[in-house]
């Protein structure tokens, strides 16, 4: 995932101010916000910190501006990840500044006023970053965004390489699912049949991980039963398909083989799974009907006949929290 997380202005207040307030640093920090049992996690934190041992007084309207010392530095941090000290890039304090952060495979790439490029290796995936939070002695913080282009931000973001597009695979609900809703997924068996084929109903998170978000729902369509983990995850397999739901770090199952008041297991259930006969090359349809806000049916069929049909599966997680639908063969 290549793209822009983050363009901001801002201005560094003075030294004297951050004298007067005891808080000589700033932070910008992106984080994994969820409201499903865990705690946030930091994708990205950058430490602006400043010496205030020395610094000078300009003129009659005290225009305080810092002198640069050793101690003065910036941290990077990240979950799973060491954290990074250097030379606090930004020279003195009292100035404007542009920060962004873009995103590579591995590394972060942080720009301070269009300057070096800072390297950081990311411990979390760039798309965990849902959240963003500023504090500390900055102020007129101002966010790059679609409906707020910055000219400065806009300037840098333009030499860029191409930002990051959803693939076909991928899709954004731009609603929120409600009772009576049909998602319908049309395709092929693919040739030869030997991954497994899921579906999922993701929040907050572009794909399955094992921190971050939760899979609302998972069907999968695999070669020997194996059964996924997300919000509600569908497995088809090349002789079975399945249910399966995760959070938590944890595969919960569906309301029939967890209790979802506590999320233990049930004794003595398993994942359901079902046979099928599908056949590689063949046309395939999917049809997954949200029948409450924790209920959906689902059914497969191919031209010829209808290779599964379950209409009472019940989830642990509401459907409503869906906000990506995942398809992955």
């Amino acid at each position: 995932m290549n793209g822009t997380l983050l363009c901001l202005e801002g201005r560094v207040l003075s030294s004297e101010h951050m004298a007067n307030s005891s808080i000589n640093s700033f932070e910008v920090t992106l984080l994994h916000d969820t409201k499903y049992g865990y705690e946030s996690l930091i994708v990205l934190r950058l430490n602006f910190t400043f010496s205030l041992r020395k610094y000078l007084i300009d003129n009659e309207n005290e225009n305080i501006t810092f002198n640069e010392e050793a101690n003065s530095s910036l941290r990077i941090q990240s979950y799973l990840n060491k954290d990074v000290f250097i030379k606090n890039p930004i020279g003195q304090t009292g100035v404007p500044i542009v920060l962004l952060i873009y995103a590579e495979q591995f590394y972060y790439n942080i720009s301070i006023n269009g300057g070096d490029i800072i390297h950081y290796k990311n411990g979390l995936p760039p798309w965990a970053a849902n959240y963003v939070m500023v504090n500390g002695s900055i102020s007129d913080v101002k966010f790059h965004d679609d409906e707020n282009k910055l000219e400065k931000c806009q300037k840098i973001i333009e030499k860029l390489p191409p930002q990051y597009k959803f693939s076909k695979e991928l899709l954004l609900l731009k609603e929120e699912l409600k009772k009576q809703d049909e998602i319908v997924i049309k395709g092929k068996i693919p040739t030869p049949f030997n991954e497994t084929i899921s579906i999922n109903f993701l929040n907050a998170a572009f794909k399955w991980h094992q921190k971050i978000g939760h899979t609302v729902f998972q069907l999968n369509i695999t070669r020997n039963c194996s059964v996924g983990h997300t919000v509600f995850q569908l497995n088809i397999t090349r002789n079975c398909s399945s249910v399966n739901s995760f959070s938590n770090g944890s595969w919960i199952g569906t309301s029939k083989t967890v209790n979802c008041d506590n999320g233990t297991r049930l004794p003595n259930t398993v994942e359901e799974c079902r046979e099928h006969s599908l056949k590689e090359g063949q046309k395939i349809r999917i049809s997954i009907k949200i029948e409450s806000s924790m209920k959906v049916s689902c059914v497969i069929e191919t031209v010829e006949d209808i290779i599964y049909e379950n209409k009472k599966i019940e989830l642990c997680i509401p459907l409503l929290d869906t906000q990506y639908i995942q398809v992955m063969f």
